[in-house]
């Protein structure tokens, strides 16, 4: 179990749809990481990423997810295939072509 824990794990996802508007939460019916269960969206600091982002690699909605995520900030968990590492270099990439 990682320090989210997986009752506060699935809390902290489900506080984040239940902000989303129906139409945004959509996709998340077709999410691949609907149909897993576990705590690999939420790896402590130093656990691996990879097996959540294999489960990503086949999702037909990632890019909805990470831009879900981008647009929202989440700033923890694995969405759309990246870490939260991997989404701020993402955006400050994003800020430094603009």
């Amino acid at each position: 179990m990682t320090a989210w824990g997986g009752d506060a794990a699935a809390l902290t996802l489900l506080r984040i749809v239940s902000a989303a508007s129906a139409a945004e939460a959509s996709w998340m019916d077709f999410a691949a990481c609907a149909e897993v269960g576990g705590d690999q969206w939420f790896p402590e600091k130093g656990e691996p990423v990879a097996p959540a982002k294999r489960v990503c690699a086949g999702c037909r909605v990632k890019e909805l997810c990470l831009g879900y995520a981008l647009e929202h900030r989440i700033s923890h968990g694995v969405w759309g295939g990246l870490s939260e590492h991997e989404r701020r270099d993402l955006l400050r990439q994003r800020r430094r072509a603009a």
